[in-house]
């Protein structure tokens, strides 16, 4: 009996041993450097806008990644429901969302094959949305949402 407990000790051992050695360790081993936010601020600033408030700005081997450029959408209630959209898209990484700089960031992963033009779409469509709501409020109830919900200019 000592034998079977002390053979079973040893099981469980090696069996975390093993277990543990092949675990993810949270860590990304690619080789591409990490890109800061003012180098994609560089790169925003060298991205040619000129087909919509949205772009592709940047990719790497891990990410592509993408700028709304603040200046084209002059309102503050368009910019803020694209934010919010965005935050329920599970492909879409929000990585700067000040509406005081000149861009609003995002990412997407690589690894999940989305083309740039679907994530281009996405973003007219977020911006389309947040048209049609902002078209039916009035001036008291777009104060009371501004109020509620912009998180991003207080200070």
């Amino acid at each position: 009996m000592n034998f079977c407990i002390k053979r079973s000790i040893l099981v469980i051992i090696i069996f975390f041993s093993v277990a543990t050695m092949f675990a993810q360790q949270g860590e990304y081993l690619g080789v591409e450097k990490n890109v800061t936010a003012s180098e994609l601020v560089v790169k925003a600033n060298e991205t040619d806008f000129i087909n919509g408030f949205a772009a592709k700005i940047f990719e790497d081997q891990k990410n592509t990644y993408y700028a709304i450029d603040n200046s084209s959408i002059e309102s503050k209630y368009i910019k803020i429901r694209i934010l919010e959209q965005s935050y329920s898209d599970n492909e879409l990484v929000n990585i700067g969302s000040s509406l005081k700089q000149d861009y609003m960031m995002f990412l997407v992963n690589n690894t999940l094959s989305i083309s740039e033009d679907k994530v281009i779409e996405l973003f007219n469509e977020y911006y389309n949305i947040a048209l049609k709501e902002e078209s039916s409020m009035n001036e008291e109830a777009m104060t009371i949402w501004l109020n509620k919900h912009d998180k991003y200019t207080k200070n």
